[in-house]
């Protein structure tokens, strides 16, 4: 265990795991459960609610690890991750069409154009962030481990307390959150030595304890103060403070103690691949059609469905999102700037 843990694949699972999550998360909540438009609060909708916001989790786990790993690791080039994105999504929807017979003009120019189009917005983010990274770390060793903390409690508490899209993050799908994340794991990288498993281990038991917490509370006041459930959801989505506190302590956790990644390189692509079918909103609707296609009605129907598809979704995608980086990397020059 301790191998693996030095090498990183402990690490790298956990990666993989997120990234199932992130799709399953887009493809379940996005076929509207029938549990969500409940009109008062049930056994059944706590279950639901607290499922979706620690599924939420996902997103902003996966944008950390790509910041921690980016800041470490010198294997992929910028551009080789872009391009891969494009020509692994459109090798991924013309599997869908063949199989499926599934076609939407919309997701074709999604794919193709994915700045253009907004496609993946976190993960234009994870670009920008990736293209500073060096000063960017600089200056993190310079101001320090605790003001950085304060700094990203003092941007995540602001929208709290006046429940207003100050940093325009989204609910977690926009540029500037995926930039705000992938900071969080360059700086999470640059003071891996602060970690402390145990303590780690201890806060993050709290904040999942929190997390239902105040999911059940914000459910009972929205009953109480306007008779619907309409602000229950207020810590639901990946950009809440709760969700983004959670992520960070998990990468803190689950990177205790290593040294290097393994081989394969499979945490980089998994947290690419994550992100970009999870926010991706063409991934979403397509696997959704294919759901509806097979006839999902109940609840527990979407779930098993949508849960078989997900994984399809995952293992399909990076095994073609795995072969297209390599092609691109063995075709392009060697000498070119790589990640540093």
């Amino acid at each position: 265990m301790k191998a693996w843990v030095k090498r990183g694949i402990l690490f790298e699972l956990v990666v993989v795991i997120a990234s199932l999550l992130a799709v399953w998360y887009a493809v379940f909540w996005g076929s509207n459960p029938e549990i969500l438009n409940a009109t008062e609060p049930s056994l059944k909708y706590y279950v639901a609610i607290i499922t979706k916001q620690i599924s939420g989790i996902s997103i902003p786990f996966l944008i950390m690890a790509l910041g921690f790993i980016t800041s470490r690791y010198k294997g992929i080039r910028l551009r080789i991750a872009w391009m891969g994105t494009v020509i692994a999504g459109a090798s991924c929807y013309i599997i869908l069409m063949l199989i499926f017979k599934i076609f939407s003009i919309s997701s074709v120019y999604d794919i193709i154009f994915p700045l253009t189009r907004n496609t993946y917005a976190p993960l234009t983010g994870v670009i920008i962030g990736a293209l500073v990274i060096t000063p960017v770390k600089n200056i993190f060793v310079r101001i320090g481990h605790k003001n950085i903390v304060l700094t990203v409690v003092a941007i995540l508490l602001i929208p709290l307390v006046f429940n207003k899209d100050v940093f325009m993050f989204n609910g977690g799908n926009s540029i500037w959150f995926g930039l705000f994340a992938f900071l969080i794991g360059v700086a999470l990288s640059t003071y891996r030595h602060e970690s402390n498993p145990i303590k780690d281990t201890t806060i993050l038991l709290g904040l999942f304890l929190l997390g239902v917490m105040a999911t059940v509370a914000m459910t009972k006041i929205s009953d109480i103060t306007y008779a619907s459930l309409t602000a229950a959801t207020r810590f639901v989505d990946y950009s809440s403070f709760l969700s983004v506190v959670t992520a960070a302590i998990a990468i803190r956790l689950t990177a205790a103690g290593m040294d290097d990644f393994s081989d394969n390189h499979t945490g980089l692509l998994a947290g690419w691949f994550g992100v970009m079918a999870g926010t991706g909103s063409w991934v979403s609707t397509s696997l959704l059609q294919i759901a509806n296609d097979i006839g999902i009605n109940t609840t527990k129907q979407k779930l098993v469905v949508t849960a078989l598809i997900s994984i399809g979704c995952v293992l399909v995608g990076l095994l073609v999102f795995k072969i297209v980086v390599t092609i691109l990397d063995k075709e392009m020059d060697v000498s070119e700037t790589r990640f540093d």
